[in-house]
């Protein structure tokens, strides 16, 4: 359950503006639903360790990696938008993208 880490975030004063458990469809997929209107969204490759199975699973099916992140979570469950200034609050977080106003949707950023 991720219900004691959003407790623990609200008990120090986050204001969480949107929550996005990666289930079915992905990052590429869940994401978009919690991003406002007219914003997008940018996700770090190489920021947090993908858990193996998600290699070799590429590996044997031969999968590009924009369809990894479309299908699968890719080792991150739960994604939790907040507002900048407030991220010195929670450095034990892993930051693994940003909100923008550069594009809609998803852009994958960084090594493939």
């Amino acid at each position: 359950s991720y219900l004691t880490p959003i407790r623990q975030l609200r008990a120090v004063g986050v204001e969480i503006r949107g929550l996005a458990h990666i289930t079915g469809g992905g990052v590429i997929d869940n994401l978009p639903r919690i991003v406002p209107e007219g914003l997008g969204a940018t996700i770090q490759l190489g920021t947090w360790s993908i858990p193996p199975i998600f290699t070799l699973i590429q590996g044997l099916a031969d999968i590009a990696t924009h369809e990894l992140y479309r299908v699968f979570n890719m080792g991150l469950g739960m994604l939790v938008i907040i507002p900048p200034h407030q991220r010195s609050l929670v450095p034990h977080l892993n930051q693994v993208g940003a909100i923008v106003t550069a594009h809609s949707g998803v852009q994958l950023e960084g090594p493939k």
